[in-house]
């Protein structure tokens, strides 16, 4: 055999193992991808996929239409903490602003907050407007809220508001003090020692059947609530 013969069969030897090779390859790639497709695939989808439980929210009940009976919404609980403003801010004036956001933004809201800008009575279409020191005297019916968020009722006490700018109050001495018109309607009352800033306010009094003077105001440090209801009509 001649040195040309001896580098083709070298050649073709290599040419039949890299054959081989590939042949191999493609079997195995075959057998892979078609043969054992769908048992390899798992394998490697239980490798890369962890099972967490999720709490599902409640489902949407329809009718036979598909009209929704029930439905599902989002909803917020918003905590105000009057301690977190600035001794200049004004705290009725904070929940105000946000209870007009949240008209003006159609957002429905549960409000479960002892004080409110048009308290004690419930709301009739009232705007805060000017009263004048020669309004505001007479017998109050005075409720302490405290800094409490609960559903029990508050009993109340009589108080007078003088002419002189004194409160006094007959069933209990410590609820002697101070009360100022600081504005067209904004109110300031001093009662045991801590300073109230509110408004006063002409009200309904269902119960009653007549409109009567009304106060609310909030203890800037303390977050506690005072309201107070005329006893005499307006």
């Amino acid at each position: 055999m001649d040195r040309k013969e001896m580098q083709n069969t070298r050649l073709y030897l290599l040419a039949a193992l890299l054959t081989l090779a590939l042949t191999a390859y493609l079997f195995v790639l075959y057998d892979v991808q078609v043969i054992h497709h769908d048992e390899y695939a798992a394998q490697a989808l239980r490798s890369i996929v962890r099972t967490e439980k999720v709490e599902a929210s409640r489902g949407v009940i329809t009718d036979r239409n598909g009209k929704p009976l029930v439905s599902n919404r989002s909803t917020y609980d918003l905590t105000f903490d009057a301690a977190l403003l600035s001794p200049d801010d004004d705290s009725n004036q904070a929940i105000l602003r946000l209870v007009q956001l949240c008209q003006a933004e159609g957002v429905a809201w549960s409000d479960n907050l002892p004080i409110s800008r048009l308290a004690p009575y419930r709301y009739t279409g009232e705007t805060a407007g000017a009263v004048t020191a020669e309004e505001i005297p007479g017998t109050y019916k005075l409720v302490n809220h405290g800094r409490a968020i609960t559903d029990e009722i508050s009993l109340s006490v009589n108080i007078t508001l003088g002419k002189d700018g004194r409160i006094s109050c007959k069933e209990n001495e410590d609820l002697s003090g101070t009360w100022a018109l600081t504005g067209d309607s904004q109110a300031e009352l001093t009662i045991d020692g801590r300073t109230y800033t509110g408004l006063f306010l002409v009200q309904w009094d269902e119960d009653g059947q007549k409109e009567v003077m009304t106060f609310t105001a909030l203890d800037d440090e303390t977050g506690m609530c005072v309201w107070g209801s005329g006893v005499n009509a307006r």
